[in-house]
């Protein structure tokens, strides 16, 4: 009986060992930055040999990771981000067998917004309503008479009453839907001023 007992504590002993030799080889992967814009960033990863599959997480702050989506590559675009915001990234190496066998963290930054552009503007053009809400995470809304659609956008730098560019996707429905995308000129006159965009005047609300 003793012999049993022996025996079936050195199989538990030599199971545990198993598992955690198993836990050890999980490598780590390496995760660098390519590209970050306002709305999307390029992120690359170290190879792990014997992976099947990485699998994408994301989380902004201290949230829970939610997953993206699987891929076979060694990059990976994230898309529909918010301008400003900082996310952390979780890679997830995974063997034939459905195990991990390697992870890996990264935190990006995208791009922010130009805060002098943030806000309402607003114009009426033969008795029209037009106006731009312009929010801080790059999102915002475009208002047409009685039509309002979703937008994103992003500018280069304001140098004041001079012109430069900004684009603006305008969504046809919810911001992973698809969209439009223009490019106008625009200028910029200062806080409480004013804006022209596509030569439109608006206002400060």
């Amino acid at each position: 009986m003793k012999k049993i007992i022996l025996l079936f504590t050195i199989t538990i002993s030599l199971l545990a060992t198993a598992c955690s030799d198993d836990d050890d080889n999980t490598k780590e992967i390496i995760i660098s930055e390519v590209t970050s814009g306002n709305f999307s960033a390029t992120i690359s990863f170290s190879e792990i040999s014997g992976a099947l599959a990485y699998d994408i997480e994301l989380a902004t702050n201290d949230d829970d990771y939610e997953y993206i989506e699987s891929t076979e590559n060694l990059t990976y675009e994230i898309k529909n981000l918010l301008a400003g915001t900082t996310y952390k990234i979780k890679v997830s190496a995974f063997s034939s067998t459905g195990k991990v066998i390697g992870e890996g963290e990264y935190t990006i930054t995208t791009v922010t917004s130009i805060p002098e552009l943030v806000g309402v503007w607003e114009n009426f053009v033969n008795n029209i309503s037009y106006s731009y809400s312009f929010n801080e995470d790059g999102t915002g809304l475009y208002n047409y008479g009685q039509t309002q659609m979703k937008i994103k956008w992003f500018a280069e730098a304001p140098a004041i009453g001079e012109t430069s560019e900004i684009t603006i996707m305008f969504y046809a429905n919810e911001y992973t839907g698809s969209y439009t995308t223009s490019t106008y000129t625009y200028a910029y006159y200062g806080a409480d001023e004013a804006m022209t965009i596509d030569g439109i005047v608006y206002f400060p609300e």
